[in-house]
């Protein structure tokens, strides 16, 4: 199954529903139903066995997908391999499928074609020597329709010590270049941190204000260990904001890219700097998401209180001029959880959730242990509390 961030961020824009699955990336699409219709799916990765790996005997894990116009990109994590053994490290790995008068549709497998170099032994990686994991996918607009734009792709990379943020730009040619100044540690806000699971998102998408948008969570090397993700347990003891949402943002300028920490913190690689996610009294900050709702833009993710996972939403508010006084107030985050998190039991674990605007409601889905098993959870927020300055008068989730 593809990951929901994917689903909620809206990466695919096209008339039929993509799905990715582990170990070989396949590809299906649903065509349009009418109602009564039964379910009609079909392959759209050629329907053999070996899905679209560069090498069919290594494991493919988080397929990211995003349409492009008429084209679609996947790209996905994949084992270095060569003749028949393990040589390295996993490899960010990106193929798409551009339509042809010969095609047709469904496509086969050999209408999609590597766009990461299509080397056998390396990827989009920034170091082949190094372990690259959890892509995402997405699509720009900037004042553009019909599906236009660049393709953006994110991901972390180990340095041997610690991980780093990764993003890479495709514009016309399948030519990939890094997006952030060419730094050696990528987007990181602190050089002795690991920084995992970015996920993209585009608020605004094709109008003129759009605006990219990127989200991790960094914590000290010290508290998840070098090389080693998170794993939902008790493996994190050190001091309180071990691990901290990360928000940044593009300039949009393609010729001089750069990007902005959006949480009032300093500088990348900075001591202090602590914003609004860094200052809060947290010890783990995972599963980070992003979703546009009402013009806004709201993030969500699983912190650790006391004994147990709780997950927690914000609002973001650009700045403007106060109402009554004139004066500027600056760009900020709220809280909009009712002050304690949205789980329906606080002594439960509640992780890897997601959001999604479905009409005047932004819902949010996870899963949450109920002393016996895992389950699924979803809940509605409407937003429609009357905000003052940055105190809001009533906010329900």
């Amino acid at each position: 199954t593809r990951r929901s961030s994917d689903l909620a961020n809206g990466a695919v824009d096209m008339n039929s529903l993509i799905l990715g699955q582990n170990s070989a990336v396949r590809c299906y699409a649903q065509d349009d139903m009418l109602i009564g219709d039964k379910d009609d799916y079909s392959f759209v990765d050629g329907g053999g066995l070996t899905g679209l790996n560069k090498a069919v005997q290594m494991p493919a894990r988080y397929p990211t997908i995003a349409a492009w116009g008429n084209k679609l990109v996947v790209a996905w994590q994949e084992e270095q391999f060569a003749s028949g053994v393990i040589l390295g490290p996993e490899q960010i790995r990106a193929k798409m499928y551009e339509p042809s008068t010969t095609a047709g549709w469904p496509p086969a497998a050999g209408a999609w074609t590597f766009i990461d170099g299509d080397h056998a032994s390396n990827g989009l990686n920034r170091n082949a020597k190094m372990r690259a994991q959890r892509p995402s996918l997405t699509r720009y607009g900037r004042g553009q329709g019909g599906g236009a734009g660049r393709i953006y792709l994110a991901w972390h990379e180990s340095d041997g010590v610690n991980y780093h943020v990764r993003v890479r730009e495709m514009f016309r040619q399948k030519v990939w270049t890094f997006m952030y100044g060419g730094a050696s540690t990528g987007l990181n806000r602190h050089l002795n941190h690991s920084a995992l699971d970015p996920q993209l998102f585009v608020s605004a998408q094709d109008t003129d204000q759009a605006q990219l948008w990127l989200v991790w969570h960094e914590g000290n090397s010290s508290c998840t260990g070098a090389d080693r993700a998170w794993t939902g347990a008790d493996d994190c003891l050190a001091a309180p904001g071990a691990n901290t949402v990360t928000v940044s943002r593009f300039n949009s300028d393609f010729i001089n890219p750069s990007w902005s920490f959006v949480d009032g913190s300093g500088a990348a690689g900075a001591a202090g700097g602590l914003g609004f996610f860094a200052s809060r009294v947290s010890e783990n900050a995972h599963y980070t998401k992003l979703a546009e709702f009402k013009g806004g833009v709201y993030a969500m993710w699983s912190e650790r209180v006391g004994l147990h996972d709780v997950v927690r939403a914000a609002k973001y508010t650009k700045a403007y001029a106060h109402p009554r006084t004139g004066a500027l107030v600056g760009d900020a985050w709220a809280m909009v959880d009712d002050a304690g998190g949205i789980n329906t039991d606080p002594n439960q674990h509640a992780r890897e959730g997601s959001l999604v605007a479905f009409g005047d409601h932004l819902l949010a889905v996870w899963y949450e242990e109920d002393g016996r098993a895992a389950m699924v959870r979803v809940k509605a927020y409407t937003g429609t509390g009357v905000e003052i300055g940055r105190a809001s008068c009533r906010e329900r989730v």
